[in-house]
């Protein structure tokens, strides 16, 4: 059936199969692969130790989770950021989430901004980040918001991007010299 403008797709029953917006096929995925998270995590921030990663890891995880989508956004200067982005979302007392924790939050239309620590910074955050020609508009708002954030950052920054149909990119830079 249709969704959107320019967006279809294949379902049977309750399940999606497939998932066309403008022209591009894509097929769910249901998790993001654990493999590819830690390979960036680790590239960008590193000496977070087994506990640390495993935090990362769980939170990483649990956004899959999310049914109408979600951004988390793991940032080297996550304190900066909730101050510089306070006006595009709410700030907080870092606060180190729990399952539970980010599934509330993320209920909340915006982005997750937490450092590599695992401790939350600000929640509900509009991400801003400049105009580049990897965008495509085939990939959806929530990715290439994230894209652009993470292209545009200053620090080392993973941002794991889950999609309403199911699906989950992992996007990251390692410091401000990989664009």
């Amino acid at each position: 059936g249709f969704i959107r403008h320019y967006t279809w797709e294949l379902a049977y029953g309750m399940r999606t199969l497939m998932r066309v917006t403008y022209g591009q096929p894509r097929l769910p995925k249901i998790h993001v692969l654990e493999a590819e998270f830690r390979g960036a995590a680790e590239a960008a921030f590193s000496g977070l130790g087994r506990e640390g990663q495993e935090h990362l890891w769980s939170m990483a995880h649990t956004a899959t989770q999310q049914s109408h989508g979600t951004i988390l956004v793991i940032h080297g200067g996550a304190a900066d950021e909730a101050v510089r982005l306070s006006s595009q979302g709410a700030p907080i007392d870092p606060i180190k989430l729990d399952a539970d924790g980010l599934l509330s939050l993320s209920s909340i239309d915006g982005a997750i901004l937490m450092d590599e620590h695992g401790a939350c910074h600000a929640f509900g955050v509009i991400l801003d980040g400049i105009a580049m020609t990897e965008a495509n508009p085939a990939r959806g708002a929530r990715y290439n918001s994230a894209l652009r954030y993470v292209r545009a950052s200053e620090a080392p920054c993973v941002a794991v991007v889950v999609s309403e149909d199911g699906g989950v990119e992992v996007v990251a830079i390692c410091d401000a010299d990989s664009d």
